[in-house]
C-alpha cells in the first residue's frame, strides 16, 4: 500500500484517457502501443482485457504485460483468479523493475477503485511521477474527480480517441519515426 500520494508537477508527462461505459480504453491503448512499437519506440505496459462472461473463475479481466517478448512467461500465464487488488501490485513491481532503462512510453491499464484506496498500481504511479517517462493510463469518468485530486491537477486529460493520443504524443516532441532517406556515396563525400 502506498503511504504517500504521488508527487506530480508541471513536468509530469502523464495523461489520463478518460472513458465512459461502452468505450474500449484497453483496445485503444493496445493499438497506440502497437503503433509506437512499430515505429521502434521502447514501450512497456500493463493492459487488461475483459473476460468472456462464459469464462470460468471469479476474475473479470486478464492482464497482459507489453510487449510480450519482454517477459519470461507468456501472457496467458497472467490470467490469474486472484483478485486484481493482489495481482496488480505484483505486476506493477515487475514493470517498475524495468523503468531504469527509461522506456519511451509506459501504459497503465487503469486508475480504478483499488488505486483510490491506495492499492493496485498506485505505487507504480508514484514511481512514474518522479521519472518523467510519458505515461498513459485509462481513467473512468466516474473516478476522474478522484484522479484530479491524486494528481493535483498536473496530468493531461485525453478523450478516448486515437487522434487525441497522437496529439498528446506529438506535443511531447515525439511522433512517428520515419526511416532516414538512403544516402549515396556522393552525399557522404559532399558532392
Amino acid at each position: 500500500m502506498c503511504e504517500t500520494s504521488p508527487l506530480f508537477s508541471s513536468e509530469t508527462d502523464i495523461a489520463a484517457v478518460v472513458y465512459q461505459p461502452g468505450d474500449d480504453p484497453d483496445g485503444l491503448l493496445a493499438h497506440f502501443a502497437r503503433l509506437r512499437l512499430g515505429e521502434g519506440y521502447d514501450v512497456l505496459g500493463l493492459l487488461q482485457r475483459r473476460r468472456d462472461r462464459s469464462s470460468p473463475g471469479p476474475g473479470k479481466v486478464d492482464f497482459r504485460l507489453m510487449p510480450a517478448f519482454e517477459w519470461d512467461e507468456p501472457a496467458p500465464a497472467l490470467r490469474d483468479d486472484r483478485p486484481a487488488s493482489t495481482l496488480l501490485p505484483e505486476l506493477g513491481r515487475r514493470l517498475a523493475d524495468l523503468l531504469p532503462r527509461r522506456p519511451d512510453l509506459l501504459l497503465m491499464s487503469r486508475y480504478g477503485r483499488a488505486e483510490t484506496r491506495g492499492e493496485g498500481l498506485i505505487d507504480l504511479l508514484s514511481h512514474v511521477a518522479d521519472t518523467g517517462i510519458p505515461t498513459l493510463i485509462a481513467v473512468p469518468e466516474a473516478l476522474f474527480p478522484h484522479w484530479t485530486q491524486t494528481t493535483a491537477g498536473m496530468a493531461v486529460r485525453l478523450c478516448p480517441s486515437t487522434n487525441a493520443l497522437e496529439r498528446w504524443w506529438t506535443s511531447l516532441g515525439l511522433g512517428p519515426r520515419r526511416p532516414l532517406p538512403a544516402q549515396t556515396g556522393c552525399v557522404h563525400a559532399g558532392m
